[in-house]
């Protein structure tokens, strides 16, 4: 493996981030709800309004037995004086003696309004009529309390306490409760972000090469499939062949690399038999099985496909096969028909035939440890160009352990973002340590990178420039025709 193997390494990738984004959308919603609903929550349970009643008070200096304005600093300093009595302990304890209460429950405040002889006075309490009351106790003995510090002046009522019709602490809780939603919803989605970069899989080739110690076979790049609308409610599973009419140049190109690469090892290696398989489920290792032999089947090699997949055998779904009893693989090799009378399918009278199942095989441990699959494999390896074989992923059977040995490579499919890079590594130490040669991997499922041509179709560069940049150059490693281009002069010119 790469000596970075053990750094700590991150790589953003936009469409894999989308893809969280949209898998826990839902995750999302419900941070969003509780946001609303702890808002909610808040200002039933945990707010306590608050109702403040006011009053405005003139204050004015007396002069002679009459009452006189034109000493205005005389006045002023009354009304400083006045607004500092109002908030005194005093005055509360004479209010609530007048009251009949035994405390002064609400709180009061007394202000000056700057350079007049102005008073405005407040009294906050808990409900709407407390706060009436007892602003209108506090004017009631507030002479008292006043005469013993001035007896010139005189206090006119300019606005009498009326009863509050609001909180005066009022909120707005739409208003709130939106913007805490919002901010929870952007919360779970950046925690959404922040475990999708920091996932320690493939995300695309460079991340590849950074941490899986294994050659990279080629890429299959994402492919979107023309659903219906009616197989889209149904979630119905439509795989992609490269003989179908709708499958793009570029996805059919991934799979003529590969199957050129497999020519080569079968030339020069005289590799015939190989085992395709993956670490975990949906990783698309049927479709890309089935696509290798349908691309080497054009090129006009006699392949088998073979279905080795017992416990869930998928390959006839791709087909979209009817499986008679005398022709499935498992009938073969657990001995209910014998060679000479097993029939081989073919596939629309091209050079491609398939041993598949449609049914499960419990039982299928017991003969898989027999001798009976070296020697039918033995048998199609002189009868066939190649055979292919579709293993069940390494982590749901312990099968692919036995029918590693039987293969003269394996290639293991690793989908952008979904296995551990631990884990693929761990699967291929596993089949090296059971006999087995991993050849390499192919990558499935590979986005372009995120650019406006790229995204649009008209740029293709988005999905090879960041890969050959960052190891190939310009023409690649292995030149301007390619490691295997010695091999295709001469083939063309047999």
């Amino acid at each position: 493996m790469d000596n970075n193997e053990n750094k700590l390494s991150f790589t953003i990738e936009w469409h894999c981030i989308l893809k969280d984004l949209m898998k826990n959308i839902l995750l999302i919603i419900l941070a969003g709800l509780i946001g609303l609903m702890g808002t909610y929550i808040w200002a039933h349970k945990v707010y306590v309004p608050e109702y403040t009643s006011k009053c405005t008070l003139i204050v004015s200096a007396r002069s002679g037995s009459y009452t006189t304005y034109n000493n205005l600093t005389a006045s002023k300093e009354m009304a400083a004086v006045l607004s500092k009595v109002l908030c005194q302990p005093t005055v509360k304890e004479f209010t609530a003696k007048y009251l009949g209460n035994e405390e002064f429950t609400g709180s009061i405040q007394a202000e000056v309004w700057e350079n007049t002889n102005i008073v405005y006075v407040s009294v906050t309490a808990g409900t709407p009529a407390l706060a009436y009351q007892q602003l209108s106790g506090a004017l009631a003995v507030y002479p008292a309390v006043s005469e013993t510090i001035f007896n010139n002046g005189v206090v006119d009522i300019m606005q009498y306490p009326a009863i509050p019709k609001a909180p005066s602490n009022a909120i707005s809780y739409i208003h709130n409760a939106v913007l805490v939603a919002c901010i929870c919803a952007v919360l779970m989605a950046l925690v959404i972000i922040l475990l999708s970069v920091l996932r320690d899989t493939v995300k695309d080739e460079v991340s590849y090469h950074e941490k899986i110690g294994q050659k990279l076979i080629g890429s299959v790049h994402h492919e979107a499939k023309n659903l219906s609308l009616k197989e889209l409610f149904q979630k119905k599973k439509i795989s992609l062949l490269v003989s179908s009419p709708s499958a793009s140049f570029s996805f059919i190109e991934n799979f003529q690399k590969i199957a050129t690469k497999l020519e080569y090892m079968q030339r020069n290696q005289n590799m015939k038999v190989f085992m395709v398989t993956s670490v975990a489920e949906n990783e698309g290792k049927s479709t890309i099985v089935s696509n290798i032999a349908l691309s080497l089947a054009e090129r006009g090699y006699k392949v088998l496909l073979m279905d080795m997949d017992f416990r869930k055998p998928a390959l006839h779904k791709i087909f979209e096969l009817q499986i008679a009893p005398e022709t499935e693989l498992g009938a073969l090799l657990s001995g209910k028909v014998s060679m000479k009378e097993y029939r081989f399918l073919q596939y629309q009278k091209s050079s491609m035939y398939m041993a598949l199942n449609a049914r499960k095989y419990p039982d299928c441990t017991e003969w898989l440890s027999s001798e009976m699959p070296e020697q039918i494999i033995s048998i199609f390896r002189k009868t066939f160009d190649f055979v292919i074989i579709d293993t069940p992923p390494m982590y749901a059977a312990a099968d692919v352990d036995t029918i590693t040995s039987l293969a003269d490579g394996t290639l293991m499919v690793v989908r952008t973002d979904v296995s551990m890079t631990a884990d693929i590594n761990d699967s291929i130490l596993t089949i090296q340590e059971n006999k087995g040669k991993c050849i390499g991997c192919i990558l499935n499922d590979v986005y372009p990178e995120f650019t406006l041509f790229g995204q649009t179709g008209a740029d293709e560069t988005g999905y090879y420039r960041k890969y050959s940049d960052y190891r190939y150059g310009r023409y690649g490693k292995y030149g301007k025709y390619g490691k295997y281009g010695n091999y295709i002069q001469n083939y063309n010119k047999e």
